[in-house]
């Protein structure tokens, strides 16, 4: 039975810069923080009501990204992270769960985007 092979597989090596690196999400991390979403418009929402012992509503929303770093924009990052492009694309969609808790409304179940 043969193994793994014992040849090479071509990469890219990237090096950050001083300002590159300050987009990591903390020190220690791998990855990179490409920018924020911000919540463009609420299409659609249940009424709030009991959902075992607390207030809930479901919401429909539309996000946008926000202070995406020049860096990220570059065609050759969005070229070489194809998952980049699909982050950074305009009126995305999302639904969230919202719990009424004493301090105001909470997002405590949130899909569409993979990213958050």
């Amino acid at each position: 039975m043969q193994g793994f092979g014992n040849g090479t597989v071509p990469a890219h090596i990237y090096t950050l810069t001083d300002k590159e690196k300050s987009s990591r999400l903390s020190e220690d991390s791998p990855f990179l923080c490409i920018g924020k979403y911000h919540v463009d418009e609420v299409t659609g929402y249940t009424e709030p009501g009991n959902g075992g012992g607390t207030t809930v509503s479901k919401a429909d929303y539309t996000f946008i990204p926000t202070d995406v770093p020049d860096w990220a924009k570059a065609e050759g990052v969005r070229s070489a992270y194809p998952s980049i492009e699909q982050s950074l694309s305009e009126k995305q969609t999302g639904k969230a769960v919202l719990v009424l808790k004493n301090d105001g409304w909470s997002a405590e179940a949130v899909s569409g985007s993979n990213r958050w």
